[in-house]
């Protein structure tokens, strides 16, 4: 608090020297943006506190630092109170916070709220009471007194605020700029100006393309200094009639012309130092979200080879578990076929049945099993032989005739027209795809029939398409477990495996095994209605 009453005062002292003409009062008064500046800079709890300390030290200050009397000085200290109040309660309302320069936007609503709208009731209360103490026009007064806040604040806000307060983001504190590049620059500035104030050809505005440099490269941390360094160049040259403001004769036409060059580089630098921040600041979030997607895609690539591996490691165990099954599976299945060629009594010659199926089906499931696992870990190698495709065809509707004929369904083969009798292909694959298909057909029908379709789809130079389907009047897949059912270990639905048993691994198996043979597979099935499993693959003519 003391060093705000200190800062205030010296403030206010020092504004006698910015003057233009002593009758027409400061050029800018920097205890505007000093006070505005500690109402953003405090707590909220202690705002109030500094509102009342703002007031009596303005108060103090017109009356014994200016003399002025004591209903001017009071109604000075009223305006001055209001102007800043107002501006800090704008600028927090807008922001929902703190405010900070941090941004083009946050330039826009700091001039506007702050620097043009918030000393017209300084202007209104001051500048009125300073009318009627002087004599002065009213709407003279009015102009030069809130011509003088705005700049104020305009020069003296940002740079206290980026003195005392440390921005929210490093993209303000630490510019493009280093240390001797930002000396560089206020140096220029400061002979820049010396060279262009001065006769025989003074042009001030030749000074904004040093300001330009400084806001974007050195950004809000350098562009206030230089702001208040462009300032106290404007007032002292023209005060002591360098310039081109100072060849007016109109004394008061100066101080404008002053004025409004401050405030025109000043806004120059602040709004280009907000976008020059802003793209900065952009393209580091850029570059973050950029190293953030890499290091996701890193991660993701890492936890890819990671599931494969233990992939490749789980299709391996399996495999050669199923290896290590096989062999004492074959010997149940080899003993007991020897028992049950034996002379034994009727229940030990069921049981012995009873074994051998048993061992039949797992023996099946561990096939299932190695040869799910060795397509997973890119083991399972094609054939590429001729072959006989009826015999094919027979052997395989021979192999679940037995299951037919138990449930009295006839089972048809219907072969088209121009299918040729020898083909170039894995007859082993294709045994196994049709296999599981017609078996699963027997399995899930109980009346009507099943039918194994065979036509040729297209030919082309020696290479020939045909469709293979699996036709039956079961029960049917519902649509949402059409996609399903091709996953390993999955049925339709519980009820299908309590029902007819099975793993689920024989349509997983199809499927792939198709993929590897450069084939399609289709389904249409309606529940109740039966199914049809359409197959197309390519083969060679032999």
């Amino acid at each position: 608090m003391s060093v705000f009453v200190a800062t205030y005062l010296l403030g206010a002292w020092g504004g006698q020297a910015l003057f233009i003409a002593p009758d027409l009062g400061a050029a800018l008064w920097p205890p505007s943006g000093l006070f505005l500046a500690a109402l953003l800079l405090c707590a909220n709890s202690r705002r109030p506190w500094f509102i009342v300390v703002g007031a009596v030290t303005d108060f103090v200050a017109s009356f014994l630092i200016f003399g002025f009397p004591a209903g001017l000085s009071v109604a000075i200290a009223v305006g001055n109170t209001l102007e800043a109040a107002a501006g800090a309660y704008l600028l927090r309302r807008w922001t929902g916070s703190d405010f900070r320069l941090e941004g083009t936007a946050s330039v826009f609503a700091f001039t506007l709220l702050a620097a043009l709208a918030s000393p017209l009731l300084s202007t209104a209360v001051g500048g009125t009471a300073m009318s009627f103490h002087t004599g002065q026009p009213l709407l003279s007064a009015w102009k030069l007194w809130w011509t003088g806040d705005a700049v104020g604040v305009l020069i003296f806000t940002p740079l206290v605020l980026f003195l005392f307060r440390k921005q929210r983001a490093a993209v303000q504190d630490d510019p493009p700029a280093g240390l001797a590049e930002i000396i560089l620059m206020l140096c220029v500035l400061l002979l820049g100006g010396h060279v262009v104030w001065l006769p025989p050809y003074p042009n001030e505005f030749f000074l904004l393309p040093v300001l330009i440099w400084i806001a974007l490269r050195g950004e809000f941390l350098t562009i206030v200094f230089a702001n208040f360094l462009v300032t106290l160049q404007a007032v002292l040259y023209t005060q002591h009639g360098y310039g081109s403001f100072a060849s007016d004769p109109s004394l008061e036409t100066r101080q404008l012309l002053t004025q409004s060059f401050i405030m025109a580089a000043a806004l120059t630098g602040l709004v280009l130092a907000g976008q020059a921040c802003q793209r900065r600041k952009s393209i580091l979030e850029l570059q973050a979200a950029r190293n953030a997607a890499e290091a996701a895609l890193a991660s993701a690539e890492r936890a890819r080879a990671s599931a494969e591996e233990a992939s490749r490691v789980k299709s391996q165990f399996l495999a050669n578990m199923s290896h290590e099954f096989r062999t004492p599976l074959n010997a149940v299945i080899g003993l007991s076929h020897l028992l049950h060629q034996r002379a034994m009594p009727a229940d030990m010659a069921r049981f012995v049945t009873h074994i051998q199926h048993a061992g039949e089906q797992l023996l099946a499931l561990t096939n299932d099993v190695l040869d799910l696992s060795r397509i997973e870990a890119g083991e399972l190698r094609l054939e590429d032989v001729p072959f006989a495709l009826m015999p094919l065809l027979d052997a395989v509707q021979a192999m679940v005739r037995t299951q037919a004929d138990a449930k009295s369904l006839p089972l048809w083969l219907d072969v088209a027209a121009g299918v040729p009798p020898r083909l170039v292909g894995d007859p082993l694959r294709l045994r196994q795809v049709l296999l599981n298909l017609l078996g699963n057909a027997v399995k899930f029908t109980a009346a009507g029939q099943v039918t194994l379709r065979l036509e040729v789809v297209a030919r082309e130079a020696g290479w020939i398409r045909l469709r293979f389907e699996v036709a039956d009047t079961g029960i049917g897949i519902a649509a949402e477990q059409q996609q399903r059912i091709f996953e390993p270990f999955v049925q339709g639905d519980s009820s299908t495996t309590r029902r007819f048993g099975g793993t689920g691994l024989g349509l997983s198996i199809v499927r792939r095994l198709v993929d590897l043979m450069g084939g399609t597979l289709q389904l249409q099935s309606q529940p109740g209605q039966g199914s049809v499993f359409s197959v197309e693959l390519p083969f060679r003519v032999g």
